[in-house]
């Protein structure tokens, strides 16, 4: 009974994924044991029948390591679904942000605001920002829908250079580069903390760009997000708040945790325009 009820419950995909898994299970092991039985009779004929039956022997061999290849994709790509962490209990949907004086993508009259709460040494984080965002960016934030923040979550007791790595967008910002900071980190996650060779790639001035790296005024900026996240109950990344209407302070209407497909985005994206003026919903409001 139990089964079924999993069975039910599972999706589709996933059920596709783990019929393939076991089908291709089955093809290996019968696979295997033609390659025994041709093995073993290969080995009982004499040396010029056996070097004749060698060429089909080596044909099992070859379906034998494809068929292994692919059942470890399979197996790789379910659990990468698998991976996507849970909701956080206590995330609230509905919380009213204050998002002035952040830097932001798109039109500053855009009728919808998504707000990602995110963390530079997350895995997570950066699929979605080389994966997804580029997405929303060509549909929503280009065409004056969506206007796009981001407030810091670094994790410190796992990422040792989140932290800091906030700092530097911030930094990249003073002289208005934070987006071009923020895309190059999440790029080179295993180059993350060589700050002074991203800031030189993205043509900022060293010396501006140390001295802020090691003064208060951005790490205080840093905490505040996290005492945010803190009082809103979010505690991993990444997750992204939806609201209706352009103004700097907005009252969210829905959150999604984890790197979520595109799709998934643009299904909260669209509910929310649906609700908002013609107008404002083809151009953003004016």
């Amino acid at each position: 009974m139990k089964a079924r009820l999993a069975a039910k419950s599972m999706a589709p995909a996933e059920g596709l994924m783990i019929a393939a898994i076991r089908s291709l299970s089955m093809g290996i092991a019968l696979a295997l044991a033609l390659f025994i039985i041709a093995a073993t009779a290969q080995a009982q004929q004499p040396a010029a029948t056996a070097d004749k039956a060698k060429p089909n022997t080596d044909e099992v061999m070859d379906t034998l390591k494809a068929m292994q290849k692919e059942l470890q994709e399979i197996k790789a790509l379910l659990a990468a679904r698998q991976q996507v962490p849970p909701a956080p209990a206590g995330a609230q949907q509905a919380v009213t942000l204050d998002l002035s004086n952040r830097p932001f993508r798109g039109d500053k009259n855009a009728p919808i605001t998504i707000v990602e709460i995110t963390d530079y040494q997350c895995t997570f984080c950066s699929r979605h920002t080389l994966q997804t965002l580029p997405q929303i960016e060509k549909e929503y934030i280009a065409t004056g829908k969506v206007k796009y923040y981001v407030i810091d979550l670094p994790l410190e007791s796992i990422h040792r250079d989140a932290f800091k790595a906030a700092v530097a967008t911030r930094c990249a910002g003073e002289q208005n580069k934070y987006w071009e900071m923020h895309d190059r980190l999440f790029a080179n996650q295993q180059t993350l903390n060589q700050w002074d060779a991203h800031a030189a790639a993205l043509g900022l001035d060293a010396a501006m760009f140390g001295a802020c790296m090691t003064s208060d005024k951005p790490a205080n900026e840093v905490r505040k997000d996290i005492a945010l996240t803190q009082n809103i109950g979010v505690q991993g990344t990444p997750g992204f708040y939806f609201a209706a209407g352009s103004s700097t302070k907005v009252k969210t209407s829905s959150f999604i945790n984890g790197a979520r497909p595109y799709s998934m985005m643009k299904e909260q994206i669209d509910a929310l325009l649906q609700q908002q003026p013609p107008q404002a919903a083809k151009t953003g409001a004016k």
